[in-house]
């Protein structure tokens, strides 16, 4: 069972030296608001460390860059591993769209300000949507160059899901909430800003919900975001002529050339390409027996696909 622990630590600077916290609480079930509450408003710290792992020592290293962080008064991110495919979504799509993607503090750790997180802890219903409500800094930048693949910390989609995701009940109040829940530079009445429901649903495994917002917003917005969701669910399905239909209508997306230095990373079947082919791509995925290499490699590409395409969406989204 997981378990969610809270190191409490007076300032920034003590857990970047790696001095002794003050004060480490584990919470089991970890989804206990009230306890997290507890613990919080009964603590006198400056800032609170939340993560599934911690070493015996309770000393949890943390990058220089804290001092920054410290002064502004944002929440931090810090990976279990850095260059991981979790570190790769948050540095792609920034603290806030990213907590609803993966469960952060499972794949690294999050360094909340204590009067962020006791004033945010007020107006939560989850853990889920108490990290996606942090103060968190909304600049997205080119992620790593290449992934390490070593943490398991993020499941990947499958090619072709058999079900829902288990954990699409807790996202999706935060999924039917973006508006309230995203800052003020997104343009909500935007057809990309439809496309950003579009692909939370398609990472969730909700294929026909992800359709309904894909449908909606159909051949509309910057870079046809939506069109190109549209595409990756029906290739999902499996229906590979209604997949290529739909990337027909895509034509070029700004993600392809990002897609495909990754692709070259990831496996040497890709590595003499000279540029994205999606169609290639739907017939790869197509030909992948359940449990072969081949099939590990597809998912890690449609993972990064996924990511490079809300990374546009988002951008395509802001007024």
């Amino acid at each position: 069972m997981s378990r969610l622990h809270i190191i409490a630590t007076s300032c920034a600077d003590s857990v970047c030296s790696n001095e002794r916290v003050c004060q480490c609480d584990s919470i089991e079930p970890f989804e206990d608001l009230h306890v997290i509450s507890q613990i919080v408003n009964q603590s006198s710290a400056e800032w609170f460390l939340l993560t599934e792992q911690i070493t015996e020592t309770n000393q949890i290293p943390i990058a220089q860059s804290l001092k920054v962080i410290q002064e502004n008064g944002s929440t931090a991110w810090l990976p279990k591993v850095s260059d991981s495919f979790a570190d790769f979504i948050v540095l792609a799509l920034g603290g806030t769209m990213a907590s609803l993607w993966i469960e952060l503090w499972k794949a690294g750790a999050v360094l909340a300000p204590a009067q962020v997180l006791r004033s945010e802890l007020h107006e939560s219903d989850s853990l889920n949507e108490l990290i996606a409500k942090l103060n968190w800094e909304e600049s997205t930048k080119e992620s790593c160059q290449k992934i390490d693949w070593s943490d398991s910390s993020v499941d990947l989609p499958a090619l072709v899901p058999s079900d829902q995701h288990p954990r699409l009940k807790q996202i999706d109040p935060l999924i039917q909430n973006l508006e309230q829940l995203l800052p003020a530079s997104y343009d909500r009445s935007s057809p990309d800003f439809t496309a950003l429901r579009a692909g939370l649903y398609q990472w969730y495994d909700a294929l026909e919900v992800s359709h309904g917002y894909s449908q909606d917003a159909q051949h509309l917005g910057r870079n046809q975001a939506a069109d190109y969701w549209h595409a990756i669910m029906h290739r999902r399905e499996p229906d590979d002529s209604n997949s290529k239909y739909w990337f027909r209508h895509v034509e070029h997306s700004p993600v392809f050339a990002k897609l495909l230095r990754y692709a070259q990373f990831i496996s040497e079947d890709f590595a003499l390409r000279k540029s994205w082919d999606p169609f290639a791509f739907v017939d790869y995925c197509s030909r992948c027996r359940r449990g072969s290499e081949e099939e590990q490699i597809a998912q890690k590409i449609q993972a990064v696909e996924m990511i490079l395409l809300m990374q546009q969406t988002i951008c395509d989204a802001q007024k």
